[in-house]
C-alpha cells in the first residue's frame, strides 16, 4: 500500500517530467524556426555602425577597473555596517559580509605592497566577526524551522483529537519515531527554546564585540585607508 508521502512524490515527479517534456518541445520548435531571431538580428544591425571602438581608452583599464570596484564595494560596506549593530538584521549582515568578502578578494593581489598589508589585516579581522554572526544566523534559521515543524505537529495532534472520537482512529502520520521513544511537542519546544536562548547570548556577545572593536571612527579609518589604496591604483 502506497503512503501519502509516496503518492505526493510520485505526483510531483510526474508533473516535473511533463513540464520537462513540454519545455523540450518548445525549445525544439524555437530552434527549428529561426525567423524570430533573424528579425531581431536585423533590427539590432542598425546599431553596429554607431559603435566606435577606436575611441575607447584602454590604457590602465585593469587598474582603473579594480580601483572603481574597491571604492564602490567600500561604500556598500559602509552603508551596511551602519545597520548591523543597530538593527541586527540578517539582510544588513548579509550585505556587510558579502562586501567584506569582496574587498578581501580585491585587495589580496595587492598585499605584496607594504601599504596594503596593514589595512588588509584589519579588514580580515572585521570579516571574521561578520562570519561569526552569519554562522549564528544560519543556526538561528535552523532553530526557527524546527520550531515551525514542532508547531505543525502539535497543531495536527490537536486537530486530530478534535476530529476523531477515539485515539485508535486518529492519524498516525506523525507517530513514526524510528524505533525511539516518542517525544512530546512540549519537550521539543522546551529544547528549542534552550538552544535559542544560548544562541541569543552568543549573538549578543558577538554584536557587543563588533561595536566595541569597530566603532564608527575605526570603520571610517579602515575604509579611508582602503579608498586611498584604490586612489593610488589610478596613478
Amino acid at each position: 500500500m502506497v503512503g501519502d508521502g509516496a503518492r505526493a512524490s510520485m505526483w510531483l515527479c510526474d508533473r516535473i517530467a511533463r513540464r520537462r517534456e513540454r519545455a523540450r518541445r518548445l525549445l525544439q520548435h524555437a530552434q527549428s524556426d529561426s525567423r524570430a531571431l533573424r528579425r531581431i538580428a536585423k533590427r539590432l544591425g542598425v546599431y553596429t555602425t554607431a559603435v566606435r571602438l577606436d575611441s575607447v581608452t584602454t590604457q590602465h583599464s585593469f587598474a582603473r577597473l579594480t580601483s572603481d570596484q574597491i571604492v564602490a564595494v567600500a561604500g556598500t560596506l559602509a552603508a551596511a555596517m551602519k545597520s548591523v549593530p543597530a538593527e541586527a538584521g540578517e539582510a544588513a549582515l548579509s550585505d556587510a559580509l558579502r562586501s567584506a568578502e569582496h574587498l578581501v578578494y580585491l585587495l589580496d593581489p595587492l598585499r605584496a605592497y607594504a601599504d596594503v598589508e596593514e589595512p588588509s589585516k584589519r579588514l580580515r579581522h572585521l570579516l571574521a566577526l561578520l562570519e561569526r554572526l552569519d554562522h549564528a544566523a544560519i543556526v538561528g534559521r535552523a532553530i526557527v524551522r524546527g520550531g515551525r515543524r514542532v508547531a505543525a505537529v502539535h497543531s495536527g495532534e490537536v486537530l486530530s483529537a478534535a476530529i476523531w472520537p477515539s485515539s485508535k482512529m486518529r492519524s498516525t502520520e506523525n507517530g513514526d519515531s524510528n524505533g525511539t521513544a516518542p517525544v512530546s511537542s512540549a519537550d521539543l519546544t522546551a529544547g528549542l527554546l534552550v538552544l535559542a536562548e544560548a544562541l541569543h547570548d552568543e549573538i549578543a556577545h558577538a554584536l557587543h564585540e563588533l561595536e566595541t572593536l569597530w566603532p564608527p571612527h575605526a570603520l571610517d579609518q579602515l575604509l579611508h585607508d582602503i579608498v586611498a589604496v584604490a586612489s593610488r591604483l589610478r596613478r
